[in-house]
């Protein structure tokens, strides 16, 4: 069922995909399989998000976390931090979104989960995009995957505010020559803004 839903995301049918993935979790529940429901109402979240249904989305998120949480299920853990982490950026809620993502990298770094490290490092470089950083908005480019409609908006934005593009390369050079170092300083920039907020 999730390849359904998958497949009508492709054609732009969020709402059968939420209906396909909610009879997935009901099912899934009905057998006692809660273990691996936490990814699918991440994903039902994400896609009510996508349709600015926020008030779902976080009824959504709260759900999957939970799951995850008391299964002690780490890497369904990391993929809803990381779904919960894009639905506060793409609401502007930058801090709560980074500290998602920075638990979601925490987690998949100490479980060795390489997709769900390139989804957090690509999602705190949107934010330190937001933030005018763009050296850590390289970061994203080490996603795979086709993108979504909002993460293309997210790139043309970046692109469009810089209007340089000789700027730009040099940003993402410096950006991929030593990632870890602009997260770190990233983490010190949000650790500044949340003690003098």
């Amino acid at each position: 069922m999730r390849q359904l839903a998958d497949l009508a995301i492709l054609q732009g049918s969020h709402n059968d995909a939420i209906s396909v993935l909610s009879e997935a979790v009901s099912g899934l529940s009905a057998v006692g399989a809660a273990a691996i429901t936490s990814m699918l109402t991440a994903r039902i979240g994400y896609l009510c998000a996508v349709q600015g249904r926020y008030e779902e989305a976080d009824r959504w998120h709260d759900h999957a976390l939970a799951a995850a949480e008391k299964q002690q299920h780490l890497p369904m853990l990391a993929f809803a931090c990381n779904s919960k982490g894009v639905t506060l950026r793409s609401r502007g809620r930058l801090d709560e979104a980074s500290q998602c993502h920075q638990l979601a990298l925490d987690l998949c770094h100490q479980r060795g989960i390489p997709a769900g490290q390139a989804a957090a490092h690509a999602s705190l470089g949107y934010i330190a995009e937001l933030r005018h950083d763009a050296a850590a908005a390289a970061l994203r480019e080490i996603t795979a995957g086709r993108l979504t409609a909002a993460e293309r908006t997210d790139i043309d934005r970046a692109i469009a505010r810089l209007h340089d593009h000789a700027t730009l390369d040099a940003a993402f050079a410096e950006g991929h020559r030593d990632p870890r170092t602009i997260l770190n300083l990233a983490a010190g920039r949000d650790a500044r803004s949340t003690a003098a907020g």
